[in-house]
C-alpha cells in the first residue's frame, strides 16, 4: 500500500546553541504536496536488496506518492523550511521536539556506525546545508507563502524534492561525496534511479528539472569549498615611509576573493579596492617586526545571508517522545566564511658600520652621519663605528653616507660622502656610488671596494676602509664630470716606477715589494694613494677611454708632485715654476675630447651640400667617421668600421667633427653647389691642426676657436663674434690687419661701409679696404662682417680694441685669422669667442671655489687656482681703466 511521504525540504543556515527553552516557538507545520508536482514522474517498484534509498513500500514509508514539506517558525515573522533526516520514520503533527544547534548530535538510524563515519557524514550534510540550495532564504515566509508564490506550482517543489534526495543519501550512506553526480550507491529502485534520472537526466541541459537542480547542488557544493590560494597571504610586509602622505604604507595584491580586509590594531587602517583585488595598509605609528600587526580579509560564501562571524549556523530537532521511532529534521540558512591573513610591520633595518685602515685593523671612535635623501626630517643619524650599539634605521630609500671630520683618525683621510639605498622588505643595499656586484647581481661594495657591503642575519653592514692620510688621483672632463677607466703611472725622483699593493678599498698602498705599477680601475675616477714617502714625483696619465685623448707629449701627460717631511702633499704650478701647498683637495687631472668645425659660405651666406673629404698628414690616407646627424660626424679609432668617407654640409654651413686624435690633417673640397666653383691648385685643401696640451685641445693653435671658415668667394671671408654659449655680439670695437712679410709685424687697415648688393647674406655687414677714406675701427651691428676684395697671398686677423660690454676683450693670441692663397682662396679661425665679466657674486665664481673641494680630499690642480687669482687681476685692472 502506499502511503504519504511525510519529509521536507530546506537550506537557510541559522544557529542556537543547546536545546531551546519552552515557549509559543518554535512551531512546525507540514504543506502536503497532494500528489507530485506537475511533470514528475515516480514509478513504483519493489526493492529486492534491502537498502534504505529505494522507491517501494516495503521498506520506506511512502504514502499514496505525495510529498509533505515541513517548516519550522521561530518567531513571529521568522520561519525556515525542515529537511527529514530518516527514510523510514513518522512525524507526528503534535508532538514536542527538542531543539539542538550543533549537527554532532545527530542520531543516526545504523547504530552500528563507528564514529568517524558519522563525523564523515555529518560533514557533507553541512557543505550540502552551506553550498547546496537555500530555497528559503529569511524572507520571512511560511511554507504555505512559499507555495502559493510559486506560480508555476513546481520551482520550489522540484528544488525542495532535490535537496531532500541528497540529504537522504548522505544519511544513509549512499553519498560518500560530491565529486561526481551519480552517487555511490544508486540501485535500480533508488531515488537516484527512479525520482531524479528520470525527471530530467535524458536531457542535463534542461533547466528547472529535478535533475537539473540536483546537479547543480552537487556542483555547487563540491565548487563551495574551493577557495584558491591567493598569492597574498601567509606572508609579511614591511610597510614603507612614504613622504608626501607622511606615514607607513603598502599596496598589497592578489587578494584573490578575500575583499574586507580588516587590521587587529586600530591604528593600522586599511582600504581594499575590490576591482584590482588589492588592499592599501597604512599606519603612523611605528611597528616591530617581533610584534606584527595581523590583516585579516576575509569573504562568505553560501546560501544564506553573513550576520556574523560565524561559520556553521544549523539546527538540529528531535522529539522528545519515542524519539527513535519518529523523524529527525534539520534545517540551514547557511554561509561559511573563509579567512586569511598576513601580517605587517613597519620598516626598520638593521645597520652597522665597521671602520678599518687598508690593513683590515679597526679604528676607534669613529662615528657617521646618515641623512634620508628623500624623508627631509629623518637626517643627521649618527652611527659610532665598531660599536656594540644596535642601530635600526626608520625608513627605506636613498641615504646620504657622510663621515663625521672631527671624528677622522689622526694620520688618515676622511672618505668622501657617498650615496646608497636600501631596500626594507629585502633588508639589501640596492644602489650605491660606483657599486660592484657578484654573479648574481648583489651589490658587494660602493666607492670602488673602499665600502664593502656585507650582511649578518637582517642587518646591513658597511666595511669602509680609511686610508693613511695621503692623496687622490680624480680623472674629469673639461666640464667636470668624471672619467672612469683612466690608468696612471707614477715616477719617483730617480725615474723608477713607485710599487704599489692594492688594499682593501681598492686603495693604491706604497709598497717596495707591491706587484702593481699601473694604477687603474675601470669603475672609478678616484685612485687613493697611501703611504708615499717624502720625495718628488710624477704622475703620468698612461690611457684615457674613448672618446678622451691624451696629448702625444709626454711632458703634457705629466703632473708633478711632492711629499714633503710632514707628509704634506704639494703640486707643481708651471706658470709660478715652484710647488704650491693646495690643503685637502684632490689632485685633479682633466682630460678633453677634440672638436672642430668646418663652416662653409658663399657671398656670407652658409653652403649646405658642400662635400669635403679628410686626409692625414701627408694627404695619402683618406679619414673616416660614422655620421651622427647631419653635418656632424664621430670619429672612430677602428677605420675599417667608419661608414662617412666624404663629410657634407647642413643647412647651417656647417660640418662639425669630434673625437678625432691629435695631429695634422687637410681637408679637402671636393663637390660644391651652382653658381659657385671648386677652388683651384693647392687652394683646394685646407690645414687642420689638432693639438692636445695640458690647457686643452687647440685648433691651428687656437684654445678659444675651432671653427675654420672656408669661403667659396673669392678673396672675401666672414668675421663673426660670439659669446660661450654660441650667442651673436652685436657691439664691441675691432681692427683688420694684414700681415707685413718684411717686417714681420701685422698693420691696421682702413675700412668703409659696402652696400650689400642683394647677392650678400642679409644678415652682415660689408666692408673693404679704403685707405683714404676709410676707418681703422669698426663694429658688429649684426654680429657677422663681411670682407670682400681682400689681396691674394695674404694673411689677415682681426683683434678685439673694445670688448662688448659685460664681455673680457680676447687677447691677440685668441684673435680670429685668415690666408687668402694665390689663387683668392680664403680660410682661416673667423668666430671670436669672448667671455663674460665674472663678478664675486657670479654663480661662475662660486663654482671655482667649489671645485678646489674642502673635504679631506688633498689637492688639485693647481691652474685653477691660478685662473682664480687671474680672473680677480684682470677685474681691477677693468675696473681702474673704467
Amino acid at each position: 500500500m502506499k502511503k504519504k511521504l511525510k519529509y521536507l525540504l530546506i537550506f537557510v543556515l541559522f544557529f542556537t546553541v543547546g536545546i531551546s527553552s519552552v515557549s509559543a516557538y518554535p512551531t512546525f507545520t507540514s504543506k502536503g504536496s497532494e500528489g507530485l508536482p506537475p511533470g514528475v514522474t515516480y514509478n513504483w517498484y519493489t526493492e529486492t536488496n534491502g537498502h534504505d534509498l529505494c522507491a517501494n513500500d516495503g521498506v520506506c514509508k511512502h504514502m499514496y506518492g505525495n510529498w509533505n514539506f515541513y517548516d519550522v517558525q521561530i518567531s513571529s515573522t521568522e520561519w525556515h523550511i525542515l529537511y527529514c533526516l530518516n527514510l523510514n520514520k513518522d512525524w507526528i503533527q503534535d508532538g514536542h521536539m527538542n531543539s539542538y544547534g550543533s549537527l554532532e548530535s545527530i542520531v543516526f538510524t545504523d547504530t552500528s556506525l563507528s564514529q568517524s563515519e558519522k563525523t564523515k557524514r555529518i560533514n557533507l550534510l553541512k557543505r550540502l546545508l552551506i553550498f547546496g540550495a537555500n530555497v528559503n532564504p529569511t524572507n520571512n515566509k511560511s511554507i504555505e507563502d512559499i507555495m502559493a508564490s510559486d506560480t508555476s506550482t513546481r520551482n520550489y517543489q522540484v528544488q525542495l524534492i532535490a535537496m531532500q534526495v541528497l540529504v537522504w543519501e548522505i544519511m544513509e550512506g549512499g553519498r560518500t561525496n560530491f565529486d561526481s553526480v551519480t552517487p555511490t550507491w544508486h540501485g535500480e529502485y533508488s531515488f537516484y534511479e527512479q525520482v531524479v534520472k528520470p525527471n530530467g537526466g535524458s536531457n542535463p541541459s534542461k533547466t528547472g528539472t529535478i535533475y537539473y537542480y540536483y546537479k547543480k547542488f552537487i556542483e555547487d557544493t563540491k565548487n563551495g569549498e574551493n577557495v584558491g590560494n591567493p598569492s597574498a597571504f601567509n606572508k609579511n610586509y614591511t610597510l614603507t615611509y612614504d613622504n608626501s602622505n607622511k606615514r607607513y604604507q603598502k599596496v598589497v595584491t592578489g587578494l584573490g576573493e578575500y575583499l574586507d580586509c580588516e587590521s587587529n590594531d586600530s591604528d593600522v587602517k586599511t582600504s581594499v579596492t575590490r576591482g584590482a583585488r588589492k588592499v592599501l595598509v597604512y599606519t603612523t605609528k611605528e611597528i616591530k617586526a617581533s610584534s606584527p600587526v595581523t590583516i585579516t580579509c576575509k569573504f562568505a560564501k553560501g546560501t544564506g545571508t553573513p550576520s556574523s562571524n560565524d561559520t556553521e549556523l544549523f539546527r538540529y530537532y528531535r522529539f522528545a517522545e519515542n524519539p527513535n521511532d519518529n523523524q529527525d529534521m534539520v534545517y540551514g540558512n547557511g554561509y561559511k566564511v573563509f579567512k586569511a591573513t598576513f601580517t605587517v610591520n613597519t620598516e626598520s633595518i638593521p645597520f652597522a658600520i665597521k671602520k678599518v685602515n687598508t690593513n683590515n685593523e679597526s679604528l676607534p671612535d669613529v662615528k657617521f652621519k646618515l641623512g634620508h635623501v628623500q624623508n627631509t626630517a629623518y637626517r643627521g643619524i649618527e652611527i659610532e663605528a665598531n660599536s656594540n650599539k644596535n642601530y635600526a634605521l626608520k625608513y627605506s630609500g636613498d641615504y646620504t653616507v657622510s663621515e663625521m671630520a672631527e671624528t677622522v683618525p689622526k694620520g688618515y683621510e676622511r672618505i668622501p660622502d657617498f650615496n646608497i639605498t636600501i631596500d626594507a622588505n629585502t633588508h639589501k643595499i640596492t644602489k650605491c656610488d660606483s657599486s660592484k656586484t657578484d654573479n648574481s647581481g648583489n651589490i658587494v661594495s660602493c666607492l670602488g671596494d673602499q665600502v664593502a657591503v656585507r650582511y649578518s642575519g637582517s642587518t646591513i653592514e658597511l666595511h669602509i676602509v680609511n686610508a693613511a692620510k695621503n692623496f687622490q688621483i680624480m680623472k674629469a672632463d673639461q666640464k667636470g664630470n668624471a672619467i672612469k677607466g683612466a690608468s696612471f703611472e707614477i715616477k719617483d725622483s730617480k725615474n723608477n716606477l713607485v710599487k704599489f699593493r692594492l688594499a682593501s678599498g681598492n686603495i693604491y698602498t706604497y709598497d717596495t715589494a707591491g706587484t702593481v705599477t699601473t694604477l687603474y680601475n675601470a669603475s672609478s675616477h678616484s685612485y687613493p694613494i697611501a703611504l708615499l714617502p717624502a720625495d718628488e714625483y710624477t704622475i703620468v696619465e698612461k690611457s684615457v677611454p674613448y672618446p678622451y685623448r691624451l696629448p702625444s707629449n709626454e711632458a703634457d701627460c705629466s703632473t708633478k708632485i711632492k711629499i714633503d717631511s710632514n707628509r704634506n702633499l704639494l703640486v707643481y704650478d708651471k706658470s709660478q715654476k715652484k710647488y704650491v701647498n693646495l690643503g685637502e683637495a684632490p689632485v685633479k687631472i682633466t682630460n678633453y675630447t677634440t672638436k672642430f668645425t668646418i663652416h662653409k659660405v658663399g657671398h656670407g651666406n652658409p653652403l649646405e651640400g658642400v662635400q669635403f673629404e679628410l686626409y692625414n698628414s701627408d694627404k695619402t690616407v683618406q679619414i673616416k667617421a660614422n655620421m651622427t646627424s647631419a653635418g656632424v660626424y664621430d670619429y672612430i679609432d677602428d677605420q675599417n668600421s667608419a661608414t662617412a668617407s666624404v663629410y657634407v654640409t647642413n643647412s647651417a654651413g656647417d660640418i662639425t667633427v669630434n673625437n678625432i686624435p691629435e695631429g695634422t690633417y687637410w681637408i679637402k673640397e671636393v663637390n660644391t653647389i651652382p653658381p659657385y666653383v671648386l677652388p683651384t691648385g693647392d687652394g683646394v685643401y685646407t690645414k687642420l691642426e689638432v693639438k692636445i696640451g695640458a690647457s686643452g685641445v687647440a685648433i691651428n693653435n687656437s684654445y678659444t676657436n675651432n671653427t675654420i671658415e672656408i669661403s667659396n668667394t673669392p678673396n672675401s671671408f666672414n668675421f663673426y663674434k660670439r659669446d660661450t654659449e654660441g650667442n651673436a655680439l652685436t657691439t664691441g670695437k675691432y681692427k683688420l690687419q694684414k700681415y707685413n712679410k718684411e717686417t714681420d709685424k701685422y698693420e691696421d687697415l682702413k675700412l668703409v661701409e659696402v652696400k650689400n648688393d642683394g647677392t650678400y647674406n642679409p644678415n652682415t655687414v660689408i666692408y673693404k679696404v679704403d685707405e683714404e677714406n676709410g676707418k681703422i675701427q669698426f663694429t658688429l651691428t649684426k654680429g657677422v662682417a663681411t670682407f670682400i676684395d681682400m689681396e691674394s697671398s695674404s694673411t689677415y686677423r682681426i683683434i678685439e680694441t673694445v670688448a662688448p660690454e659685460g664681455y673680457t676683450k680676447a687677447s691677440t693670441k685668441d684673435t680670429a685669422t685668415v690666408h687668402i692663397d694665390e689663387y683668392g682662396n680664403a680660410s682661416g679661425l673667423l668666430v671670436l669667442i669672448d667671455q663674460k665679466i665674472v663678478k664675486e657674486d657670479d654663480s661662475a665664481f662660486a663654482e671655482l671655489i667649489i671645485n678646489i673641494q674642502t673635504g679631506k680630499q688633498r689637492i688639485m690642480y693647481a691652474a685653477v687656482i691660478v685662473l682664480v687669482i687671474s680672473i680677480i687681476v684682470g677685474l681691477i685692472v677693468y675696473n681702474k681703466r673704467k
